[in-house]
Order: structure tokens, then sequence, then C-alpha cells
């Protein structure tokens, strides 16, 4: 077995970051599909970067897609 180890200064490391991006696609009654593509900041380890994209879509979904459904159900109630 071999090692190696460099001698280098912290600020020469090379650092290795991570992003993911998560698509949902959403059918609605008409037939009408929408795309949602979330893309996570990068950060340096794989889990923190999937969760950081996948709450981007969840608040996405929660707040503008939920609003439009909210709007469009009062609309029909009246």
């Amino acid at each position: 077995m071999i090692a190696a180890k460099h001698n280098l200064p912290s600020y020469f490391e090379i650092t290795t970051f991570f992003t993911y991006k998560v698509v949902v696609e959403i059918k609605d009654s008409s037939g009408t599909t929408t795309v949602l593509e979330c893309f996570g900041d990068p950060k340096r380890k794989k889990k923190a970067a999937a969760e950081h994209a996948a709450e981007g879509a969840l608040w996405y979904l929660d707040h503008v897609q939920g609003k439009s459904d909210k709007t469009a159900s009062s609309t029909q109630m009246k």
C-alpha cells in the first residue's frame, strides 16, 4: 500500500463542493404540465447539498404553488 501526503499549506488544498438539482413535474386536471427545477447551494457534504435543493422545492410547493391552489379554491367557492 502506498500512501501519499501533500505538504501544502491549507489554502492550497483542493476543496470539493457538491450541488444538487431537484426536478418536479406537476400535472393538473386540465393536462398542463409544470416543471419545477431547484438548485441547491454548493455544500461540502453530499447530504447537505441534497437537502438544501429539496428544501427549496418544498418551499416553492408550499408557498407559491399552495397560494395559487388556495386562490383557485376560493374563486370556485364564489
